[in-house]
Formats: structure tokens, sequence, C-alpha cells
């Protein structure tokens, strides 16, 4: 919604608000957005155990090699991580790439193409073709959040020749897995970098691959080089892996005060869709659901207790 009044990330507030009268600006709270990506990652454990919650990006990477089959094709794997996080109340942006490193890279960018209802028409196509793995490679899905009402994930994909004109350049969207034509300022650099691989007038990934490896060293240093061979798989690159909790905690916080109590029917039921989701994923089931309500200062406590429990 942001994004289609020209509202970009780290424009002043005075300049986005002069873009449009419905933007509502509200303070980040970290904590719940950390919560928030540790729920959602908790929700897609049931597809894959292999996940990685980017704190700093908000960010969640999925491991999905292993799970095509099980799902039978990409595109139905897709079709059911997208409808869960549609289901949970959040809007979505997808990102897929051979690599972990990739998959973080080619969200952003593959956001300025199309949308996701555009990349899932193309996945059935995609999932007759054949790609190629090294030994550290493999299929990563990036979902990419922040926190509110709104979450976004992404992916990228064959989409229909589109086309977009981007700081006087025509740029082609990308095939599926495929980072040769990713803009060099989508790469996890500081801007002073990027400015300088421009000054060599390179401004692709694939244009700054096909250089010699000792002179990208010379140039930008061992680190750089490093970095590259973690986007295209050529070095292992070892993540923090997400671990269910052993534990459920979970809250809602309402940005107005609730005058009756059908206003907290939704909330109670999204917690209690979220206990649900964790108890399955433990096999596990509960006898007792402690449920806190705060109003400023006071508290009030309702407990649910019963005669017995059904996996």
């Amino acid at each position: 919604m942001a994004q289609s009044f020209g509202i970009q990330t780290d424009m002043s507030i005075l300049t986005a608000q002069s873009l449009t009268a419905l933007l509502k600006v509200v303070t980040r709270a970290p904590q719940q957005e950390q919560q928030h990506l540790e729920e959602l990652a908790l929700t897609l454990y049931q597809f894959t155990p292999t996940i990685v919650i980017q704190k700093n990006r908000q960010q969640i990477l999925l491991e999905i090699s292993r799970c095509l089959k099980l799902f039978n094709n990409l595109g139905q794997l897709i079709s059911k991580i997208t409808g869960k996080i549609t289901e949970l109340g959040y809007q979505h942006q997808l990102g897929l790439a051979l690599t972990p490193l990739a998959a973080e890279c080619i969200s952003p960018w593959y956001q300025t193409f199309t949308d996701n209802r555009d990349f899932t028409d193309h996945l059935d196509s995609n999932d007759n073709q054949k790609s190629t793995h090294n030994e550290n490679s493999s299929e990563g899905l990036d979902f990419k959040g922040e926190q509110g009402s709104t979450k976004k994930i992404s992916t990228t994909d064959r989409s229909d020749s589109k086309a977009m004109t981007r700081s006087g350049c025509s740029t082609t969207a990308p095939d599926l897995f495929d980072i040769a034509a990713l803009p060099i300022r989508f790469l996890p650099i500081n801007k002073k970098t990027i400015e300088q691989i421009h000054g060599f007038g390179i401004h692709t990934c694939q244009a700054l691959l096909a250089l010699p490896k000792p002179e990208i060293v010379r140039r930008f240093g061992a680190a750089f080089i490093k970095l590259l061979e973690q986007l295209t798989g050529e070095r292992n690159d070892s993540r923090v892996y997400f671990s269910p909790p052993d534990f459920f905690k979970s809250d809602h916080h309402f940005s107005l005060d609730v005058k009756r109590s059908t206003g907290l029917l939704f909330s109670i039921k999204q917690l209690l869709k979220s206990l649900e989701q964790f108890l399955n994923l433990r096999q596990c089931s509960s006898l007792y659901i402690d449920i806190n309500l705060y109003q400023h200062r006071q508290s009030q406590q309702i407990p649910i207790r019963l005669s017995h429990a059904e996996l």
C-alpha cells in the first residue's frame, strides 16, 4: 500500500506524509516484531524444520529442497505456505533462490517486477525445469516481514518478460533461481562499495562474477569474495537455525481500549490457533490454559481447566 504512493524505506516522515494524507506513523516495537517473527517461524515449522530468522532484516529463510517430494511440487508447497500466512492475517512477499544469501538479495529486487499472484501463476512451468545444485547450494525460500497487520514475504520467478525502467535502465524480470541480472545495489554491502563498483561500469552480478577472483580481492578485499561465494553456493553459508520453544507464550496488543467482551473474541481465537499449532507440532495436549488481560495497570486472569485433553 505505502509503496503505491511512492513511499520508500529510509524516507523521512515529512517527505512520506507529503505523498499521502492516509499515512499512519507507528512507533516501532522491536520486541513485538521479534515475537511475531518467532510465531510465524513456529507456524512454518510444519513445512520444513530448517528455518532461519533474520532479525536485522525482518526475514525468515526456509530451506525447502528436501520437502518438495512431500508436497508433490514447488507450486503446491508455496501455495500451502502462502495460504497459512494469509490465514494468520498477514500480507506476504516471496523470494526464491538456490542459496540463503541469494534468496535474501533477490526478494526486494523481485517485488519491483510483480506480485505474488504472478509468481504462483508461473511456478508450475518452472517445476518442469531441471536445476543443477552443487553440494553447498539448496533451494531457499525467503520470507521478509514487518510487524503489524501486514507481513511481507519474498520470491523470484520467471515472469512473462515484464520490463520496467529504473534509474534510466531497462531491466527484465528474472528467471527462477537466476542471480545473473541481480543489480549490485541489492547485495548486503555498504553504499560506498556499491558506488565504487558502479564506477567501474559494473551494475549486475553477472558482470561482477565475470571478473577474475584475484582482481575482486585486490579491489574489494577478501571478505567481499567470500560474500560472493556464499551468494553462488561455492562457500558454505552457515546460519543459526530456529528451534521451537519448549513452552507456549503469546500476546496481542490493542491500539485502542476494548469496551466490550466481544472485542476480545477475534484475538483470543488467534491466540488459541497459535496454541493449537504449537501443541500439534510438539504432539502434546494441555489441561490448563491461562488468559491474562491487561488494561493500564490493572490485570485479570481467566483460567480455563479441561476435564480431559484430546489430540
